[in-house]
Formats: C-alpha cells, structure tokens, sequence
C-alpha cells in the first residue's frame, strides 16, 4: 500500500480444524531499510469461531500501532526492525 492509501480491510472466517493465521510484511523508509513480519490474527486453540473481532494495524514512521475497536486510539505496539 501506498503512504496514506486507503485502509485495506481482509474479512474471513476461521477454517475448522485448520487454525486460521494471517501474517504481514511491513516495510518503511529508503530501500525499505525497516521490515516487520507481524502476525495480525492467529485463531484460538478452540472450536468455536472468534466472529466479528476487528484488527487495526498502522504502520507509521515510528513503529507499528494496534487496537481492537474502531472508537479506541491505536497505541505503539512494535518497533521497526532495520534490517
């Protein structure tokens, strides 16, 4: 994604037995000097579905933000890798 694009949104549902796992490669800065390989979303260890649960991901200069609701401020979660 380009810098401030669109956000992208991925809806899915976990796949029983299989465990679903999402994980992205995050880059920023000249050459992409800075990565993270982050796991977005891993299914619990249980047979009942985790429906409706939202991820907020953002990638900025500083590091990599998270939150879980839409009405809560992402809050720096991780810290760029310089590779």
């Amino acid at each position: 994604m380009a810098f401030n694009a669109t956000p992208y949104v991925i809806a899915f549902h976990d796949e029983i037995p299989n465990l679903t796992t999402w994980n992205c490669l995050l880059r920023q800065g000249p050459n992409n000097k800075f990565v993270y390989d982050v796991q977005m979303y891993k299914a619990g260890p249980r047979l009942i579905p985790r429906c409706g649960q939202i991820r907020i991901w953002t990638a900025k200069l500083d590091g990599i933000y998270f939150a879980r609701q839409l009405d809560t401020p992402s809050v720096l979660a991780l810290y760029w890798i310089e590779k």
